[in-house]
């Protein structure tokens, strides 16, 4: 009997390119839609100067779908970047104006010999401190990281061969190990999509002003809100020291499962103990 694995003939991450055809496919039957003598102009022509089979026609709507959509979806990827930068920018300035050592200088003087408790002088401090210090690590992050590091160490010994004390550079291996979760990575690009689908639907507007009614507009506006909500999640959890901790172990354990001796679970941890498996 032959068995075909599916996973080995398709390119990695095929799936999530796959996505772009939803934006794509919408734009077109939002124009066609909303505005028919446009899309049947544009089909004559493409029949006048090119004998396409009659079949041919979806293929050439699939093929132009997808290009369409990959547009839209590096569109929305555009503006996750941007909003990115602009909620990152103050926190920059912040740490790179307060957190400066001549200000931290100026500051000693400032305060003077006793210190003095003014308010203003409070107010200061403690923000001078937060932009030097930074945020607090949190007793869950630390926690998180030590497992982590035990993680990573055996998955360096058990795939790589790599047996190396923890030090200094320690976390410079688990930053590069491990597999990004599935559920991150299909969350955000389902994320993407999303707005990408709603900004679809606006551009469609400008060649079809039928569709501009208050139910496809609201449609429209719930897919940007929607995808800019999950995105807003991941990017926030990402930032989380715990979330992005306990991420970064979840991937790790992905691979050490896949080096553990036998099937995962009860048996792995007998073969594992050298209990004969019944």
């Amino acid at each position: 009997m032959v068995q075909v694995d599916l996973s080995k003939v398709s390119a990695p991450r095929f799936l999530v390119y796959l996505l772009s055809l939803f934006p794509g496919l919408f734009f077109l039957v939002s124009v066609g839609l909303g505005n028919p003598q446009l899309a049947k102009t544009a089909i004559d022509r493409i029949y006048e100067v090119h004998h396409f089979p009659a079949y041919s026609f979806w293929f050439l709507l699939v093929g132009s779908g997808f290009v369409i959509g990959q547009a839209f979806v590096l569109l929305s990827w555009l503006i996750e970047v941007i909003l990115a930068g602009v909620y990152r920018a103050p926190r920059a300035v912040f740490r790179k104006v307060l957190g400066g050592l001549w200000l931290y200088r100026w500051f000693g003087k400032f305060q003077g010999i006793p210190p003095r408790r003014t308010r203003t002088v409070r107010a200061l401090g403690w923000l001078i401190f937060r932009a030097r210090v930074g945020d607090a690590d949190p007793e869950g992050a630390r926690r998180a990281r030590a497992c982590l590091g035990a993680a990573a160490e055996k998955l360096l010994e058990r795939r790589y061969g790599i047996d190396r004390n923890r030090g200094d550079q320690w976390g410079v291996w688990y930053q590069v190990l491990g597999r990004p979760v599935k559920v991150l990575v299909e969350g955000r690009n389902a994320g993407r999509v999303t707005v990408a689908t709603g900004l679809a639907g606006f551009v469609a507007l400008g060649l079809a002003p039928g569709l501009i009614e208050r139910y496809y507009v609201g449609m429209c506006s719930v897919f940007v809100f929607c995808g800019l909500c999950t995105a807003a999640w991941f990017f926030f959890a990402w930032r989380d020291p715990v979330g992005r901790e306990m991420l970064l172990l979840r991937g790790i354990l992905q691979e050490l499962r896949e080096c553990a001796p036998g099937l995962p679970g009860r048996e792995a941890a007998r073969a594992e103990r050298d209990e004969p498996v019944t």
